[in-house]
């Protein structure tokens, strides 16, 4: 199968987003951190069968930036989540040169295709569209 990681922050909405994809509530949420680690769920993907790989959220530390770095190297596609009213980015960004490095580092290896996804991001999204009529 496919698979599909999903990485972010500690509570930046990954498994919130696991089940909107899944179509329905697999995944635990809560504004407290509820997944402990890497937790797959299977997804049929217009025909193709996938793995959605739910992972603990990035918390800073040096041992689990490691592991989702081997875990995305691993990976056919990385869905990145960010909160967007979260200025907090040091881990995110640790992660990301950590990732690169390894490419730079392994030149015969495809690094996996990435999409961000920003997680709330509603009160942006309301003063954007903010005076807009349906329609005109």
């Amino acid at each position: 199968p496919v698979r599909i990681l999903v990485v972010g922050q500690i509570s930046a909405g990954k498994s919130t987003l696991v089940n909107a994809l899944l179509g329905e509530s697999r995944a635990e949420t809560d504004m407290s951190p509820t997944t402990a680690g890497l937790t797959a769920h299977a997804l049929d993907v217009d025909g193709i069968p996938c793995r959605l790989i739910d992972s603990i959220g990035l918390d800073g530390t040096r041992s689990l930036r490691d592991q989702l770095c081997r875990e995305m190297t691993q990976s056919d596609l990385i869905i990145w989540v960010v909160r967007a009213n979260r200025p907090a980015r040091a881990p995110d960004a640790a992660l990301m040169q950590e990732f690169n490095q390894w490419f730079t580092q392994h030149p015969d290896r495809r690094k996996p295709p990435m999409v961000m996804v920003a997680t709330c991001a509603d009160p942006w999204c309301a003063t954007a569209f903010a005076g807009t009529r349906r329609g005109t």
